[in-house]
């Protein structure tokens, strides 16, 4: 079914709006706008998809005139056709909204035939008229070489061009390849207008340069645009900036960018500008899957590693045709214990009987957009084997199963995943789905939505690898998981490298803040546990306990008597009801967050209306009595007094009793923000609803935690890695 066409009403009265919706809503999606701003607004964000306006010429703000002026500024009146609307007919009006492009009017009180007929006729003539113009423009562009699209030169065009561009150049040149990482993946999400959205966007910035600079840039079909410069390392930078700035304004996607190779020309260079180019299209493959760098200039060694890279990318996928990948286990044991709790399964390549190292596969299969199959392959092998073991009589163990941004994109990943436990009528507990840190850095929108539907489905869902993809904390205030899984790098024992310890207790505390468990994994040492058992770690996972094991080695370790721990939790922890209720609370994690002067715990009661401190400090207690407040004002007053000035329009509204009521849709969520106290210190405040009744939060938690530590640990190790990149 085609997508239906789009009407914008722009008109101050808002029953205006409802006739004029009413007529023509059973043939046109409605879009509204009650004033001129309003209307400019709608037409930033849809003018691709609207197609007419109906404009009233009297409203505040910007009048019609006005909005008529401005879609001749940015040429939406020779794409948009616009029907005026007025109280009266009146010469003047009509005659000026026709020389400013409106091609009608509709008269109030409407009548709904005329109103559907032109709105209707208009849109047919417009689409006829420009189809017309289409077709010629495309002829005429195709005898010049220029694509209709971008507006730059095809493919033989811009070779041409670039051969005499060389010509006239005695200084030494360059030959730029831009590629836009995942658009194939792009238009299978969002669809092709989008992706034509992006290509045109890419072709309107490089025009920038090729009218003020001394530029040649052409659109070689696909995804691939090509552009041609002096070697000017200023210039060449700031092209790449701005193409990478302007598709990251886009919004579609933190891994759909620009990926730029550079080819030097030497000045005795004699191939063809077609190798040239190819040149620059395998330095452009350099920058795939690294979000920092967006541009790589080429060397002779690339060639050789494309070579090869190939040839391994076309084993991995026939050893994958031919059943050769598997999955290893690792176990997860409790800290304190040592007995196991779960298990990651690992994907492991076996290959003329040789057992093939995952960095030599995994990043090509990354890199080359392949990755989902494997990681299909192994999730369908982790639920047939515990269906195995389930139906042989033993406890099951829960694996986890790693998944990466892209099976977000290429599945839908909380269907794919429900199949498969349905398939093997398996239990959501036993499969853990462990998420990249990365990935929420890169897609947060998009694996948020698929967490929320998966922990909806009863999974639990693990952040793997916390703290190597540089991500603050703020960021984990808005993530919604079950389980920290904290990278091993931060497990550095040698001598004098105090700060990566340092930090590793900073994200430990945090976590118990969040009232999340806590996995480190890559545990290699008597002397790394003792340091995690310290911080009360809950578990662990390295070679210490146990490496990565075939199926059947690990069948034989948990078969063993007193090897497994079949109740671990490794859900959030929750304040019980009572206990909460209770004021000499002693809960271990309550006690562990208050580290600020103003830090603390509040109980919140809806059908009481208090606010009841259950721990908090002294600076805290001296403004609350350490007594039962009221839930309004008396919680406002309090927090007026301790927040920055700059944050308190956003803390104030966070607190109230109508959010804290109607911000929850289950038990299983929590709201946080990150904000400043009076001090300038870093301050997490979080709400858990504890009881609810009818859809309404009766019984809420609220934690305010100085986090100013922790904040700046990571700001240091961000800082750190940068000076580190720099002198590379």
């Amino acid at each position: 079914m085609p997508d239906r066409r789009k009407v914008l009403l722009v008109d101050d009265t808002r029953v205006n709006r409802m006739m004029l919706s009413d007529m023509l809503s059973k043939d046109y999606d409605i879009l509204e706008a009650g004033d001129g701003e309003a209307a400019i607004m709608q037409l930033e964000d849809h003018h691709d998809e609207i197609a007419i306006v109906l404009l009233d010429i009297v409203m505040p703000k910007k009048d019609g005139f006005e909005v008529l002026n401005e879609m001749n500024l940015r040429d939406w009146i020779s794409k948009i056709p616009v029907i005026m609307i007025t109280a009266e007919f009146s010469d003047e009006f009509i005659t000026k909204a026709s020389r400013l492009g409106a091609i009608d009017y509709i008269t109030k009180p409407f009548n709904f035939t005329i109103v559907q007929f032109r709105v209707a006729s208009t849109i047919e003539l417009y689409a006829k008229q420009r189809k017309l113009l289409r077709r010629l423009t495309e002829m005429s562009d195709r005898e010049n070489g220029i694509n209709s699209l971008t507006g730059l030169p095809m493919k033989e065009a811009f070779f041409d061009r670039a051969r005499q561009f060389l010509h006239l150049h005695e200084e030494p040149c360059v030959l730029m390849a831009v590629d836009i990482e995942h658009f194939k993946l792009l238009n299978d999400t969002y669809g092709r207008v989008k992706g034509d959205a992006v290509l045109k966007e890419i072709a309107e910035q490089l025009r920038v340069f090729v009218n003020k600079e001394d530029v040649l840039a052409g659109y070689l079909g696909g995804d691939d645009f090509a552009v041609m410069l002096p070697n000017d390392k200023e210039l060449i930078d700031s092209i790449v900036r701005r193409l990478v700035n302007r598709v990251k304004n886009m919004r579609i996607g933190t891994g759909i960018l620009p990926a730029v190779g550079v080819y030097v020309i030497g000045s005795d260079e004699t191939d063809m500008i077609e190798n040239m180019y190819d040149r620059a299209c395998i330095a452009a493959g350099h920058c795939l899957g690294d979000y920092r760098e967006r541009m790589c200039e080429y060397d002779r060694t690339m060639m050789d590693e494309m070579v090869e890279e190939n040839d391994r990318l076309g084993r991995a996928l026939e050893g994958l045709r031919n059943g050769e990948f598997t999955f290893y286990l690792q176990p997860q044991c409790d800290i304190k214990t040592g007995k196991i709790v779960g298990a990651e399964a690992l994907a492991r390549w076996v290959h003329d009987g040789k057992l093939i190292p995952p960095y030599q596969f995994v990043p090509v299969m990354e890199k080359n957009d392949v990755i989902s199959d494997l990681d299909f392959h192994i999730w369908e092998g982790v639920c047939k084997w515990l269906r195995k073991w389930i139906d042989e009589g033993h406890t099951p163990v829960p694996i986890s199963i790693n998944v990466s941004r892209l099976d977000i994109y290429t599945f839908d990943l909380p269907a794919i995943i429900k199949e498969l436990i349905t398939t093997y009528d398996l239990d959501p507990k036993l499969l853990k789905v462990e998420i990249t840190e990365s990935s929420y850095i890169e897609e947060l929108k998009a694996v948020n939505n698929a967490v929320d539907t998966l922990q909806d489905l009863g999974f639990r869902i693990f952040m793997d690898d916390f703290g190597s993809g540089y991500s603050s904390l703020n960021m984990l205030t808005n993530v919604n998981i079950d389980v920290l899984k904290i990278d091993m790098m931060f497990l550095d024992f040698e001598e004098g490298n105090r700060k990566g310890l340092d930090i590793l207790e900073s994200v430990v505390n945090m976590a118990k803040l969040l009232h999340l468990p806590v996995v480190v994994e890559g545990v290699e040492t008597e002397q790394q546990l003792e340091f995690l058992k310290k911080l009360n770690c809950d578990y662990a996972q390295g070679y210490y306990f146990y490496k990565p094991m075939p199926i059947e080695e690990f069948e034989a370790l948990i078969s063993k008597k007193g090897m497994l721990e079949p109740n671990a939790n490794f859900a959030k922890f929750e304040v019980e009801v009572d206990d909460a209720l209770d004021v000499s609370v002693t809960h271990k994690e309550l006690q562990d967050a208050m580290i600020g002067a103003y830090a603390a715990v509040f109980l919140l009661d809806a059908k009481s209306d208090y606010a009841l401190p259950l721990r908090s400090t002294d600076r805290i207690r001296e403004l609350t009595n350490n007594a039962v407040i009221p839930w309004g004002e008396g919680l406002a007053s309090v927090f007026k007094e301790v927040v920055a000035k700059e944050d308190k329009d956003d803390v104030i509204p966070f607190i109230s009793r109508q959010y804290v009521m109607h911000s929850f849709h289950t038990m299983h969520e929590f709201r946080q923000i990150l904000y400043h106290d009076d001090a300038g210190s870093d301050m997490i405040l979080q709400l858990r609803p504890l009881r609810m009744e009818n859809g309404t939060v009766t019984i809420a938690l609220l934690t305010m935690v100085d986090v100013t530590d922790i904040h700046n640990a990571f700001l240091r190790k961000e800082k750190n890695f940068k000076e580190f990149s720099n002198t590379k």
